[in-house]
């Protein structure tokens, strides 16, 4: 409810400044069957948003840069604890212990080929 009664606020901010909404669509290549206030009250929507996660989705690049390179750490270390068992090898107990990071590299490991 929340969202619909912002969104309601940008419509009317767009009727309000209608003329000036239509002339940066044209601008910006809106099509005239799009010329509406819900598009517009939309783009200012997403602008508004992309704004406010701006720092956020810095942040996120960030950290995806820092676990590319760790994603070879990662797969050396699983390729060796495959490779020597602790059925077959008496292993140090540093050798068993959770890999650090491991969680956050699972969370995030999907996005790592994306960017």
């Amino acid at each position: 409810m929340f969202y619909l009664h912002k969104f309601i606020k940008k419509q009317d901010l767009v009727v309000k400044n209608e003329d000036v909404f239509i002339k940066l669509g044209r601008i910006i290549g809106v099509p005239k069957t799009k010329e509406t206030p819900d598009t517009y009250a939309r783009l200012l929507q997403y602008l508004a948003l992309s704004k406010k996660h701006e720092q956020t989705r810095e942040q996120f690049i960030k950290l995806i840069q820092v676990l590319k390179p760790w994603q070879g750490f990662y797969r050396t270390i699983t390729d060796i604890r495959e490779q020597y068992s602790a059925n077959q090898y008496n292993l140090p107990e540093e050798f068993t212990q959770e890999i650090p990071g491991l969680s956050i590299y699972e969370n995030y490991q999907q996005y790592i080929n994306i960017f």
